[in-house]
């Protein structure tokens, strides 16, 4: 069983602050264009577009500061446990992860600032409208739509790992992403359980 009393096994505070925002902003901006597609045009409509826009700004802001982060500060390697190839296909779908997270906001602002359309943030203030250009709105909307569907796939890929880890392998990988109390709290119980059943 791994320890997690080292804090070099973890990631720090600030890297999971930033891994949880992003993950809620992401599962915000998947309802609320969900919730947009299923909305007749309105007010309600309207607002619900504005929101999901405001998202995707505020997850390009996140991943941003998540890379230079990353870059300075690095990250606690795997466990011993973890075969290499596992561990090389966690690191590519993490930057793979990274990208569309970069990748899906510029796209989707470049859809909708060269139709002509304001990009509100929170209706806080708006991003700069580009010239109307069809043909790259076009191109954005293509890319915008089309990566939707690969982001769905890594979120899933992504939990299902983290998941499997957790309560499968119990290697503490997803710990190492929880806050502090909670993955201390199920450090210290999973030992118990595997001593009553050894």
């Amino acid at each position: 069983m791994v320890s997690f009393s080292d804090r070099t096994e973890r990631y720090d505070a600030v890297q999971i602050t930033l891994h949880w925002l992003t993950a809620g902003f992401v599962v915000a901006a998947i309802c609320l264009i969900w919730a947009v597609h299923l909305t007749p045009r309105g007010p309600v409509h309207t607002a619900l577009f504005f929101l999901h826009r405001s998202c995707g700004v505020t997850i390009l802001g996140i991943t941003i500061v998540r890379l230079f982060w990353r870059v300075g500060h690095g990250a606690p390697p795997p466990p011993d446990s973890i075969p290499v190839w596992q561990q090389q296909a966690a690191t590519a779908t993490h930057w793979l992860l990274y990208g569309l997270l970069l990748i899906m906001p510029v796209t989707g602002f470049l859809d909708s600032a060269s139709s002509g359309h304001a990009v509100s943030v929170f209706y806080l203030f708006d991003l700069p409208v580009l010239p109307e250009n069809k043909q790259l709105a076009d191109w954005a909307e293509a890319i915008h739509g089309t990566l939707q569907w690969v982001v769905y796939g890594i979120i899933v890929l992504h939990s299902a790992a983290a998941l499997h880890h957790h309560f499968v392998v119990r290697d503490g990988v997803l710990r190492r992403m929880l806050p502090t109390s909670t993955a201390l709290q199920k450090g210290h119980a999973a030992p118990r359980r595997n001593q009553r059943t050894a």
